[in-house]
């Protein structure tokens, strides 16, 4: 009798150890959720400050190799299509208020001759936070060099057949012209991005528009 109490006595032990380890495990999972989501809720407040800073993010590093996979294939096959994809792929293709800078704001990156000179924009022109495209900020240079005037080439040739009279051989610029605008503009309010740039002088104007005629195509195919 006073062995199967014993026995009854380990066991209750045992199964109460059982139970307060089975407690610290459920605890420590708890605290681990509550910092993730804790992190990710103050990440969403704060924003992240700059493009600098962001570059060491999983996100831009994977666009990184996205826009430089797309250089790889188009050196290798010369296919016109990749180089499609290089120039018409974005950073955040969904478009964003909460990577860089403000929360709730789409932001002005500055470009290397104004505010910030460690933001390796390749051009001296200031881009909205949901606008920053591949050659913006890689030009493919270890392969075959695409850059933002190629860009432009690039997409008005491989657009045209579509608004080629097949009989003339007449190409209709201003619908070219519209799909291009279309084909950069995404989800954003302007083909240039959603944050306050110069309506006529951004990056957009520069290098995609003849000052003269106001088209993107005309007098490129």
């Amino acid at each position: 009798m006073k062995f199967e109490f014993v026995g009854f006595e380990k066991n209750r032990k045992m199964l109460k150890a059982q139970m307060s380890l089975e407690m610290i495990i459920g605890l420590l999972i708890l605290v681990i959720v509550a910092a993730v989501v804790i992190r990710t809720f103050l990440s969403s407040i704060t924003g992240i400050e700059d493009l600098k800073t962001f570059k060491e993010t999983a996100d831009y590093k994977a666009f990184q190799q996205r826009c430089l996979s797309f250089c790889r294939e188009y050196s290798s096959s010369g296919n016109l299509g990749i180089a499609v994809a290089f120039c018409t792929s974005r950073l955040f293709p969904e478009g964003t208020k909460n990577k860089i800078g403000k929360p709730g704001d789409v932001d002005i990156i500055p470009s290397n001759t104004t505010r910030n000179a460690d933001v390796f924009l390749l051009r001296p022109w200031e881009v909205c936070e949901d606008a920053i495209f591949c050659f913006h900020l890689f030009d493919c240079g270890e392969y075959a060099t695409i850059t933002m005037e190629d860009c432009r080439k690039i997409l008005c040739e491989y657009y045209s057949e579509i608004y080629k009279d097949p009989a003339t051989g007449m190409i209709n610029y201003n619908e070219l012209d519209s799909k291009v605008i279309s084909v950069l503009k995404g989800k954003a309010r302007n083909v240039y991005g959603s944050c306050s740039l110069d309506r006529s002088k951004n990056w957009f104007t520069q290098y995609f528009t003849d000052p003269m005629t106001n088209s993107i195509c005309l007098g490129v195919v």
